[in-house]
């Protein structure tokens, strides 16, 4: 497409404006910010796009401020074979006509009109390369996405393809259409197939399910077979079990006769063991007696020794104790009347140091007192001054205001020298001056001045304007130092300072009061520490009234502890000397005890050695008289002889016991037992599980399972040819889908040779000979190499990625051609970020694409496009248009 002529009526803050474009070449439109420029090629998108209908914001933006008008877009353009004038009107009175002049002329008018032109475009034009090919102002820089039609059946053609067809690109979507019913964007499978799989899946799940119930039928049928063949085996076996158990229990009952009689001979063995036994024991006993009577005789006799030796011990240890009890009575005696002494002089060295804590305590109240008068009074003064530091500050800036602008009422007040003829009384604003002859007057006028002389004349002196002034500031700074001396109740600057030295001072004093008090008070208060001292007096007056005379009263604290030092020395080494005094009569004690201890035991061991011989002596005697030593002796034989018989009696039976094995047969018994038992709860369970399964095949029987599964077997072999037929149809798809992505892939990778070799053309116009770019698969450039260095373009600087997308568009529309559904390349107030070398090097650029393109700039800078050779420059000066 070409644009030939565009103009604008009432549109915006456009009242008329026609500009023509070159067919081929660089158009550089010029004006000033604001002149509409922009609105040139918006216009023409709502003449393509809009309805002369539309009320849509974009339209009601372009009606004129405050103008009941209709704005108005008119174009001449040519696209393909077709060249027609457009023009449309909007909001008031809405219009649009339509006169195409080649290949054969139309008139059309309205909606017939706008369809028209759609079809022609849509016919000739690319859309998506009309837009790829604009710079917009102000949008986001970017560099092109050109992967479009247009451009991709022109380099088709460049590298010997067939050119434009249609039916690729047709082929491809419809391609793209049949994978995407089985496969999603991101290459998982489609809702439609996944649904079916799980049908799939679901109908597998229900044909197993199926069949593990018919399975268990079998198995429980197989089961219930084997269960009444069992049921006949274990009746035979049980009956055989119950005979083998009655032989066995015949044969343990007569092994228990022989267990009974064996047990009677040993108990008859055990009784004749008892009875030796007790005959040995007796025998034994009777020994024991005669040998127990001769050594309680001889330890008797032992213990009358050891009594006699025992007693001149005993009398020594008396006396050592009588002597050491005297040496710890007498060191007693010495402690006492040594701590005594030391605690009166504990007392006195006390009465001394509260006689000094209560001078201390009296001098501490002292200086309290004299603080909190102090304290009171400093406060006094603080609270009777009304000026701080601060307020005098402000007085201080104030008292200097005044002065500076009494300086300045002076120099520019006007003054007055009256001189008395004779003697003469003036009033001079109402205030009284009596001159004598001769004597002069000075006045100063900073407003207005009355004189009145005697009652014969009154003078009016008025100073200028700008005296005037001066004396109003002056008022000004008077009243606000006033104000401040009246805050702080005093006369002057001179009183405020005075104040406030007296105020710091008392401010100082306070602290100090303060400090002093706390110091002395500590961690007490005043009524505390004047107890204190009362209850220290008390205890002097007390400890005066009752110290005795003797011993002395040390003269002074020093003496006093000096002698209490002295004392607690005294104490330690009576202590001491009580301690081994006392430690000896205890040692004393000690022995006594143990000597009187130990004679006694002797005299008790004596008498109960006498006591056990007696008893010894007469236990012998009495079991004598029961039975004597030679009766003794014959039982004792007859008892070994008895136990003897026994033996062999109960050993001929147990061996006949051991031949019948009893333990074998009590354990085949058992076995027996067991064994019958089993059987009958094998029997049992053996009827109840024969009748649950009978009850279970019943019920299973009832439910149609076999149908169910038969059924379910036909709709899984259906949903299994649609899933594999919608598999297989997916396969298909992806593999063609594939097949033929990967050779139009290749064929892109053809025809990227010669846009790469376009854009690196102009590219080394504008850079060096060093310059190369790579393209991505969007036909996007995606990295810039300049002298060996590559780089992505997200790395380069701004002005160089702006740079880029120009070109990029130039060599676009420099290989498709306006018949191929090419557009002009349109750049609205670009390269800004460009320094005016590589500027230069860019409108060289511009001029070279323009050889083999439409190129319409837009720029508010007429300079920075000075250096495009060959191009047709419109101006747009502000006589062009009206602003609204």
């Amino acid at each position: 497409m070409r644009v030939h002529r565009i103009r604008l009526h009432n549109y915006r803050g456009i009242g008329d404006c026609e500009l023509e474009f070159a067919d081929d070449g660089v158009t550089i439109v010029e004006g000033d910010n604001e002149i509409g420029k922009t609105s040139i090629f918006e216009a023409l998108d709502l003449l393509l796009s809009e309805l002369d209908s539309s009320n849509k914001a974009r339209i009601r933006s372009t009606q004129p401020v405050g103008k009941d008008v209709g704005p108005e877009a008119e174009a001449e353009l040519s696209s393909g074979e077709y060249r027609f004038v457009y023009r449309k009107r909007w909001k008031r009175s809405p219009e649009t006509t339509l006169a195409v002049t080649e290949p054969r002329s139309e008139s059309l008018t309205g909606r017939e009109a706008h369809e028209r032109v759609r079809q022609m475009l849509d016919e000739t034009l690319d859309w998506s390369l009309w837009e790829a090919l604009r710079v917009h102002q102000g949008t986001e820089l970017r560099l092109p996405s050109l992967d479009v039609r247009s451009l991709g059946a022109a380099l088709d053609l460049a590298v010997g393809g067939d050119g434009p067809t249609g039916d690729e690109d047709a082929l491809w979507d419809r391609i793209e259409a049949e994978r995407g019913r089985y496969w999603t964007a991101t290459g998982r499978v489609s809702k439609e197939r996944a649904d079916l799989a799980g049908k799939v899946r679901n109908a597998q799940d229900r044909v197993a399910e199926l069949e593990t119930a018919l399975n268990q039928i079998q198995a429980d049928a197989d089961t219930f077979v084997s269960l009444v063949e069992r049921h006949g085996q274990l009746e035979g076996e049980h009956q055989t079990a119950q005979e083998r158990e009655s032989e066995l229990a015949e044969r343990w009952r007569h092994v228990e006769q022989l267990a009974l009689e064996a047990q009677q001979r040993d108990t008859a063995h055990g009784s004749a063991l008892s009875e030796q036994s007790q005959r040995h024991a007796a025998a034994e006993r009777r020994s024991e007696l005669v040998s127990d009577l001769d050594r309680q005789k001889e330890a008797l006799a032992a213990l009358g020794v050891k009594l006699e030796e025992s007693a001149p011990a005993l009398n020594a240890a008396d006396q050592r104790v009588t002597d050491a009890e005297g040496s710890r009575d007498t060191a007693q005696e010495a402690l006492d009347q040594a701590i005594a002494t030391h605690k009166q002089a504990c007392d006195d060295r006390d009465h001394h140091r509260r006689m000094i804590e209560v001078a201390q305590f009296g001098e501490r109240l002292e200086r309290i007192d004299d603080a909190q008068t102090s304290l009171a009074g400093a406060e006094s003064v603080v609270e009777n001054i009304g000026v701080d530091g601060d307020l005098v500050e402000r007085i201080d800036q104030a008292h200097i205001a005044v002065v500076r602008a009494e300086a300045s009422a002076n120099s520019a007040a006007a003054g007055v020298t009256t001189t008395a003829l004779r003697a003469v009384a003036l009033q001079v604003d109402g205030t009284g001056h009596d001159l004598a002859a001769g004597q002069q007057l000075d006045i100063s006028v900073s407003d207005a001045t009355e004189l009145r002389i005697d009652d014969s004349a009154s003078v009016l002196v008025q100073a200028g304007k700008g005296s005037a002034e001066t004396a109003r500031e002056l008022d000004a700074a008077r009243r606000e130092l006033q104000r401040l001396c009246d805050e702080g109740h005093v006369p002057d600057l001179a009183s405020a300072r005075a104040a406030n030295s007296r105020r710091e001072s008392a401010l100082r004093d306070r602290d100090d009061a303060r400090q002093t008090i706390k110091e002395n008070l500590r961690d007490l208060t005043a009524e505390e520490l004047k107890r204190m001292a009362d209850r220290h007096s008390g205890r002097i007056e007390e400890f005066n009234a009752s110290r005795q005379p003797q011993p002395p009263l040390p003269a002074d604290l020093r003496e006093a502890t000096a002698l209490v030092t002295n004392l607690e020395a005294a104490v330690g080494d009576r202590s001491a000397e009580l301690e081994s005094c006392t430690e000896a009569a205890t040692s004393a004690n000690a022995a006594l005890t143990q000597a009187q201890l130990d004679a006694a035991e002797l005299a008790g061991k004596q008498q109960s050695g006498r006591q056990v011989r007696d008893q010894a002596g007469e236990r012998l005697a009495e079991a004598r008289s029961q039975v004597s030593d030679e009766n003794l002796a014959v039982a004792l034989a007859r008892a070994d002889e008895a136990v003897s018989e026994c033996e062999q009696a109960a050993r001929s039976v147990q061996t006949r016991l051991q031949e019948e094995d009893p333990d074998s047969i009590e354990a085949q018994l058992t076995n027996a037992g067991n064994a019958v038992r089993r059987m009958a709860t094998e029997l049992a369970e053996n009827s109840r599980r024969q009748h649950e399964l009978r009850g279970g095949l019943e019920v299973r029987g009832e439910m149609g399972l076999y149908t169910q599964h038969d059924n379910a077997i036909g709709e899984l072999r259906f949903l299994e040819r649609d899933h594999e037929s919608l598999e297989r149809r997916a396969l298909a798809a992806e593999l063609l889908y594939e097949t033929f992505g990967k050779r139009r892939q290749e064929a892109r990778q053809r025809y990227v040779a010669p846009f790469k070799k376009r854009i690196e053309q102009f590219g080394r116009i504008v850079f060096d000979s060093t310059f190369e770019v790579e393209l991505d698969e969007q036909l996007g450039i995606a990295r810039r190499t300049l002298e060996g260095i590559a780089l992505d373009v997200e790395q380069l600087s701004t002005g160089a990625r702006e740079q880029l997308g120009i070109l990029a568009r130039l060599a676009c529309a420099a290989i498709v051609s306006p018949t191929a559904g090419g557009a002009p390349v349109i750049i609205d107030d670009a390269l800004g970020w460009s320094d005016p070398r590589r500027l230069q090097h860019m409108c060289a650029a511009i001029a070279s694409a323009g050889n083999h393109c439409q190129v319409i700039i837009l720029t508010c800078t007429p300079g920075r496009y000075a250096h495009v050779g060959k191009a047709k420059v419109v101006q747009l000066p502000s006589a062009a248009s009206s602003e609204y």
